[in-house]
């Protein structure tokens, strides 16, 4: 009988007294034969007795009236549209900034190769990007290389 049983819903309406004469007698029919909804019911009922002595708060105003108060209100307006020729300026000054970073970050890797950079050993810029990062291998000179490359 599982597949005939009603939803939650409607033993939850049947609880609540919310279903017309002619489907509360069928569902009233339908518990009389089935524990399943039998049980659900009676937990139904249980919990509605509980919430039922649970105190009642209240809010001390009328929310609704607070609501369509401000719906009805005239909007102020906002600060950014007070001030829109400041604005046109966010975009240019923007883009000259990355320029310029951008700029910047570009000379440093090529100074290395305009000689820029001090006497020493030879630095690798972009080795960041190598697929072994820096420091992760052992040097060898290529001497101490066998036939393979390999030590």
């Amino acid at each position: 009988m599982a597949e005939q049983c009603p939803r939650t819903l409607a033993l939850s309406a049947l609880s609540d007294g919310q279903l017309p004469p002619r489907r509360l007698r069928a569902l009233r029919a339908h518990i009389d034969h089935c524990a399943a909804c039998e049980e659900m019911l009676r937990e139904l009922e249980m919990l509605r007795s509980r919430l039922q002595v649970l105190p009642q708060e209240r809010l001390g105003f009328d929310l609704g009236a607070v609501i369509e108060a401000r719906i009805r209100a005239p909007s102020r307006p906002s600060r950014t549209a007070r001030r829109p020729g400041l604005r046109w300026l966010l975009f240019p000054l923007g883009g000259a900034a990355a320029l310029t970073l951008g700029l910047h970050l570009g000379s440093t890797l090529l100074r290395s190769a305009a000689g820029d950079m001090p006497e020493g050993p030879a630095m690798l810029t972009m080795a960041v990007f190598d697929p072994i990062p820096p420091g992760n291998l052992f040097p060898v000179l290529k001497s101490d290389l066998s036939e393979n490359g390999f030590r």
